[in-house]
């Protein structure tokens, strides 16, 4: 996601769902919608939101002005 973002890691948006947020991070950063939505326009399987320390499923979530949304790829490998 860094480099969609030109390499920032935290973003302002404002909206009053989860969908409504990341449709304005993706107007200001276009290359992001790949690496969030498929081609059916869902969230990627392996991505995992929460907003305001709230793990959430669906995208009509609310969320107030001062919430925090995290954006978390699924972590795998190890031994």
């Amino acid at each position: 996601m860094w480099k969609a973002t030109g390499g920032q890691g935290e973003h302002e948006v404002e909206g009053d769902t989860v969908k409504a947020c990341l449709e304005a991070l993706i107007d200001a950063y276009p290359e992001a919608r790949p690496r969030l939505f498929d081609e059916d326009g869902q969230i990627h399987y392996y991505l995992t939101i929460s907003v305001g320390g709230r793990v959430v499923q669906l995208l009509h979530t609310p969320v107030e002005p001062d919430d925090e949304i995290v954006i978390v790829p699924a972590l795998s490998g190890g031994r």
